[in-house]
């Protein structure tokens, strides 16, 4: 017999056994990840769902989308398909809950993003104790990596170095590709399911596989995508600032946090304290005095814009400190005028306090030519005459000021 005909009766056998164990009650047949098997099976289950006639039976087979394309596209005249996304929340907390981990239950979800397979394993093995990365799920990512092949897992893993958000214009320039060549392999990518389309970007499918791909690309590799990833976004301070540090580069992650800090404090001055601790630790490890005084003044600004006027003050004192550590006589300036501002009255101390640090700013705005410096410095001193009821004395620095700002500098 040819080996048609062979398979047909082999075929035939098998609907014989399944309709006479229907006949006796319905019967349900399971076939798990059907796109592992050959192709001799995917026809047979073909063949069993078109003779099968009104037999009690329903077959049930599970595919991987990502690969079973051709057992889909094979069965889509027989089957009905039906999609599964993640688990909803209440499902993931009932799973955590039943591993006694409902405190994880939020986390978990934000992680896994209701993904059955990383929801289970990350409980597996937080039952057993293990901590990081699941090994199990490491796998997984990249067995599917694998079968992605070069070009995808050559954007991937640049992708994973962005962050969760994979935008094709930003990855083209880590990989030096043109633009339309990264979002071609971002759509092959999508059909992955490793990551999935957000609006104009890409985002990665959960937390887990982008630091799944981030742990295992090697550190010199990610490092240059880094620095790259710096020069492209530097529009986004914040951005520049996170990849700046990654690779250590603690002066430019400071100077992009403060930068971030200063833009943000305006809008919301909690975000810029943030931002401005931040650059704060990176000045600090890259043993920069003058930026530690920037960033601290900066800082202070941003506590005093939310009435936390004694830490408003500590900063300005440090800020003044580190300007001399650093022979910075402008930043020294700058230092001994917050000293003199609203921040030491807001803490409570004496408004005759203000009035040393001013003249001392004054002094050195004069050295320093500094026009605009000595105007603010004179009418923030006519304010504190006028205060302590020496009205001569804040005309005379009124007039002062007025004079130099007649020198005609736009900003005094």
């Amino acid at each position: 017999a040819s080996p048609e005909a062979e398979r047909r009766r082999a075929f035939e056998g098998v609907l014989h056994v399944l309709t006479g164990l229907a006949a006796q009650r319905p019967l349900l047949l399971v076939l798990d990840d059907l796109h592992n098997t050959g192709h001799a099976s995917v026809e047979l289950v073909h063949y069993v769902a078109r003779h099968a006639g009104a037999a009690r039976l329903l077959i049930v087979a599970t595919v991987r989308a990502e690969e079973g394309a051709d057992a889909l596209q094979a069965l889509a005249e027989v089957a009905r398909r039906c999609d599964v996304g993640p688990l909803p929340a209440p499902a993931v907390a009932a799973l955590v809950a039943a591993a006694g981990r409902e405190e994880l239950a939020d986390a978990i979800l934000a992680r896994t993003r209701g993904h059955t397979l990383f929801v289970v394993e990350t409980l597996r093995a937080l039952v057993a104790g293990q901590a990081g990365m699941p090994e199990t799920l490491q796998a997984a990512v990249l067995s599917r990596l694998g079968r992605a092949g070069p070009e995808l897992e050559e954007l991937l893993r640049a992708g994973a170095v962005l962050g969760s958000s994979v935008s094709p214009d930003v990855v083209a320039g880590l990989l030096g590709v043109p633009p339309h060549e990264a979002a071609r392999r971002c759509e092959r990518a999508a059909a992955t399911r490793l990551v999935v389309p957000a609006g104009r970007t890409y985002e990665f499918a959960n937390d887990l596989v982008q630091e799944v791909l981030y742990a295992t690309t090697p550190a010199p590799t990610r490092a240059v995508h880094h620095r790259r990833a710096a020069d492209l976004l530097v529009s986004q301070p914040e951005a520049v600032g996170r990849h700046a540090a990654a690779v250590e580069d603690w002066p430019r992650a400071a100077r992009a946090w403060l930068l971030a800090g200063e833009r943000t404090r305006l809008r919301s001055a909690a975000d810029a304290v943030a931002l401005l601790d931040r650059a704060l630790d990176a000045a600090r490890r890259g043993d920069e005095p003058e930026l530690v005084g920037r960033v601290l003044i900066a800082r202070g600004r941003a506590r005093e814009a939310l009435e936390r006027y004694a830490d408003a003050l500590d900063d300005h004192r440090s800020a003044l400190a580190a300007a001399r550590d650093a022979g910075d006589r402008r930043l020294e300036m700058v230092a001994l005028r917050e000293l003199g501002g609203d921040a030491v009255v807001g803490a409570g101390t004496p408004v005759a306090e203000c009035v040393p640090p001013l003249r001392s700013c004054l002094r050195i705005a004069a050295s320093l030519g500094d026009r605009a410096a000595e105007a603010d410095a004179q009418a923030r001193l006519a304010v504190l005459a006028t205060h302590r009821l020496s009205f001569a004395a804040a005309c005379d620095h009124g007039r002062r000021a007025a004079a130099v700002r007649d020198v005609g500098d736009v900003d005094a």
